[in-house]
This record gives C-alpha cells, sequence and structure tokens, in this order.
C-alpha cells in the first residue's frame, strides 16, 4: 500500500453485553470486512463504556493507509469492553480491510501483466 495517500473507510461498532464485539469497515467501492472479537462484551463493574470513547479509539488508525470516514457506534446495556481488546480489533479489523484490498489488487495487476 502506497503509505501516501490515505483510503477513506466507514465504521459499524456494535457492542452488546454478553456478545462479541463486532466491528465492520466498508467503503463506497462495496468492499466489506468484519471482525468478531474473541471476547465477550462485559457487563460494567463501575463506568460503562460511552460511544464518544469507542469512536475516538477507532479513529486511532497512525500509521496505516486508512483514515475512517462515519463511524456508527452502538453500544447496548452497560457495557464494559478493554481500552487493550478494542484496539485489537480494530487492528485486526483493518488487517483484514487491506488484505481485501491486497487481494482485489492482485487480480487487476495479473490481468494487466497479460498485455
Amino acid at each position: 500500500m502506497d503509505r501516501n495517500r490515505t483510503i477513506t473507510v466507514d465504521a459499524v461498532m456494535d457492542m452488546t453485553v454478553g456478545a462479541p464485539a463486532v466491528l465492520t469497515l466498508s467503503d463506497a467501492a462495496g468492499r466489506m470486512v468484519t471482525a468478531v472479537s474473541e471476547d465477550l462484551v462485559l457487563p460494567a463493574e463501575q463506568r460503562p463504556v460511552q460511544a464518544t470513547e469507542v469512536e475516538a479509539r477507532l479513529r486511532k488508525t497512525g500509521g496505516t493507509a486508512f483514515t475512517l470516514g462515519n463511524v456508527q457506534v452502538s453500544v447496548h446495556g452497560d457495557a464494559f469492553y478493554p481500552v487493550g481488546k478494542l484496539n485489537e480489533l480494530r487492528r485486526t479489523a483493518l488487517e483484514m480491510y487491506e488484505e481485501e484490498i491486497l487481494s482485489g489488487s492482485q487480480r487487476i495487476y495479473a490481468a494487466q501483466s497479460d498485455r
């Protein structure tokens, strides 16, 4: 990927107590990937996670070829999800998305090399 150019992707994050956290990334070209956490979203013992906090964490894409455009965060119930796990889920989703782009690029590149 060309690190001087960024690709804008949209994100939808769903956090429901007792279920895995789910992060879906998509773009205007119709590409979409969904990362599902291995851990469950827990009930908050003290302060529940706020959607604005989750969005701020998701937008930290520095060092990647991506920036987030529209971000929708749904938090159902008084949820808690560790920041480290949220960051890991974001990295996983971005890696999956990059693989999706590269797999398409490789097919296009192979077709062009036949010329």
